[in-house]
């Protein structure tokens, strides 16, 4: 991918394309390496993201979990009542529950470990 990204950012300065907006990021969700990037003008751009198949579900009910702004959206999925310590690195442990009757503590809870989207420095492929 970062091959790819540098023919591509080679090819505009030879042509002297106007898609010169382009950005690409790489990164892992748990152990799931993960790109993401977009393409574009000044006036508009369409992003991209290349991840496993295993973590489409995880994307479309959990976008935040893979750096995805979709407006007023909130991070956490749905159903959550608090964010734990992670249990590994490239994941977030959530709580799930439900309120007492009385709203003073949880019941019936459940942690869920999801992997999350953890962005490489710009450098992580050229280093030895």
């Amino acid at each position: 991918m970062q091959r790819l990204y540098e023919v591509h950012k080679d090819e505009i300065c030879l042509n002297n394309s106007h898609f010169d907006h382009v950005s690409l990021k790489s990164g892992h969700a748990g152990s799931a390496e993960v790109w993401k990037g977009s393409f574009g003008d000044e006036y508009s751009s369409d992003d991209w993201t290349l991840l496993p198949r295993k973590l489409v579900p995880q994307f479309h009910e959990v976008p935040t979990s893979f750096g995805e702004n979709r407006g007023g959206e909130t991070w956490w999925p749905e159903d959550v009542v608090d964010e734990l310590a992670p249990e590994a690195p490239g994941h977030k442990t959530f709580l799930y529950g439900e309120y007492s009757q009385d709203g003073r503590y949880y019941e019936n809870c459940y942690t869920k470990t999801i992997p999350w989207f953890e962005e490489r420095p710009w450098d992580f492929y050229l280093q030895p």
